[in-house]
């Protein structure tokens, strides 16, 4: 009985006590939600910036198989010159020539896709603040877009097969397409060294 006379005479402190234990059960659980939700839309940017960075890896692939299959249909045509025993010195010189510039555009290339990997391959959730993951993801968007619209294999083939070039020589329009190929990939070297 003297519990039940102690609670009845008490009753205003206990709720009071109990209403103070409530709010601090409530705030606590508010903050861990935050806190839950903070990680969450965190986790979710650095999946959205895995996503772009695969995808901007496979473009980089991409125009890396492209100038491959020039060089070797190129070095295949060299070979099958020198096996056949024609001799063009222009056509020859002309191919030589090219082989050397798609030699380039590649080393160009693979280079692109290793800073490229030093720079997004290697993020991690611990080194980085939801801020820094959100301009990297704005950083990779754009990227993106810039690799899609400026595409080497796009300028290579509107340089070399494209309706300004139709009134010029095969050296004339290849030697414009390795130009403007390698501006494009002055472009994105710069956007890729901008990222690091």
């Amino acid at each position: 009985m003297l519990f039940f006379e102690f609670i009845s005479k008490n009753s205003t402190a206990i709720e009071a006590i109990v209403a103070i234990l409530n709010l601090i059960l409530i705030g606590f659980l508010t903050f861990r939600g935050n806190r839950l939700q903070n990680e969450v839309h965190t986790m979710e940017v650095f999946s959205r910036i895995q996503q772009e960075s695969l995808f901007c890896q496979s473009l980089i692939t991409d125009f890396i198989m492209f100038f491959e299959q020039r060089a070797t249909t190129t070095s295949s045509y060299l070979k099958t010159l020198y096996d056949v025993g024609a001799s063009d010195p222009d056509n020859e010189g002309f191919a030589r020539i090219s082989l050397g510039e798609y030699q380039s555009i590649l080393e160009k290339l693979n280079n692109l896709k290793s800073s490229f990997e030093e720079a997004y391959i290697s993020l991690t959730l611990d080194k980085v603040s939801y801020k820094t993951l959100q301009s990297k993801f704005i950083e990779i968007t754009h990227l993106k877009s810039f690799l899609s619209n400026h595409s080497p294999i796009k300028v290579f083939n509107s340089c070399s097969d494209g309706h300004s070039s139709i009134w010029l020589e095969d050296e004339q329009k290849y030697d414009s397409a390795f130009k403007e190929t390698n501006k494009v990939l002055i472009e994105i070297n710069k956007k890729i060294e901008a990222l690091k």
